[in-house]
């Protein structure tokens, strides 16, 4: 009778220790991890609506009295420092002409950015840049000053390579005063942009 009641607990012992064993082979599973290449450098072109507003503040959705809006080209290049920040530098030339004025504008930005999914990224652009307008179609305009230029916008992945960005640039922010017609008046120059990047 007494071997029968130490058996007992000995059996039972050796059967929630094996139970354990087999349990924890279950969680002896591979991990595999999945790494994406990060592109440094990046070019791009676009199309920009630029309007130079000689009243208040410049609006390239709309037509707006004392306001010259013109198509141009946008040409981008920039270095991603991080995930979080890239560097980036931009020209705009005027080539659609509305009335009475060319308008020229580079730029160089810091461009803070936050990844809102797989696809889409929303970034700032705060930099310094100078805008150049010269007369056209008999105008007297000649404007040339350098300021601060401040935007945001967004991009959508297309690919591993390739993304489509539109944004939004103010570059007087500190408006100053041009000759409008014989009289001096605060300047506004702004720019609604979209294009392609490609990575590299």
């Amino acid at each position: 009778m007494k071997k029968n009641i130490l058996i007992i607990p000995f059996l039972t012992v050796c059967i929630w220790a094996g139970g354990n064993i087999s349990y924890t082979k279950n969680f002896n599973t591979e991990v595999n991890i999945k790494t994406t290449k990060v592109y440094k450098y990046y070019l791009g072109m676009g199309l920009s609506t630029v309007a130079t507003n000689f009243k208040s503040f410049s609006n390239p959705f709309l037509k707006k009295r004392e306001q010259d809006r013109n198509g141009a080209i946008l040409l981008v290049g920039g270095y991603n420092i991080n995930n979080f920040l890239s560097i980036e530098g931009r020209y705009i030339k005027s080539f659609v002409k509305e009335n009475f004025l060319n308008q020229t504008i580079f730029g160089l930005y810091l461009k803070p950015k936050y990844q809102y999914n797989q696809k889409v990224e929303l970034y700032g652009l705060i930099g310094v840049g100078k805008v150049k307008l010269t007369p056209y179609n008999g105008s007297n305009i000649h404007f040339k000053h350098t300021n601060i230029h401040l935007g945001f916008g967004g991009e959508y992945k297309l690919s591993s390579k390739v993304k489509l960005f539109i944004d939004y640039v103010n570059y007087d922010i500190n408006r100053k005063r041009a000759n409008y017609y014989g009289n001096m008046k605060k300047v506004n120059t702004s720019s609604l942009n979209m294009g392609l990047l490609y990575s590299f």
